[in-house]
């Protein structure tokens, strides 16, 4: 069971992350909707798992590079986060692709598929 304060550090950094990713990486990232789907924490609050969904990306390189310049920055992330907060340890980040929607768009088709030929 998440203990409350996870799950306020876990809303605390995807609304911070989320707002960063808006400001800081959308000139890198154009035309390319950013979103924190989740964030997950360890036990001891020293890790925090954050699934990243990148929508409208034209190709997959492109969500690639951008997911890799999101990457590249997370020190940059992890400090200017650290400078808004009172805890005493910053969690370290690591960066997932949430591909949830991907995998529930792809199942919506089949099933179209299947109802199309039912008929």
């Amino acid at each position: 069971m998440v203990s409350q304060r996870a799950q306020k550090l876990a809303s605390d950094l995807k609304q911070r992350i989320g707002a960063m990713l808006v400001r800081d990486y959308q000139s890198f990232c154009s035309n390319m909707l950013l979103t924190i789907s989740r964030v997950e924490l360890s036990a001891d609050l020293r890790l925090a798992h954050v699934y990243i969904s990148i929508y409208g990306a034209e190709t997959e390189v492109k969500l690639a590079e951008c997911f890799h310049i999101i990457m590249e920055d997370k020190k940059k992330i992890r400090q200017e986060i650290g400078r808004g907060m009172t805890i005493r340890h910053i969690p370290d980040l690591r960066f997932h692709l949430d591909e949830s929607l991907d995998y529930v768009e792809k199942i919506e088709r089949i099933l179209h598929t299947l109802r199309e030929r039912k008929h």
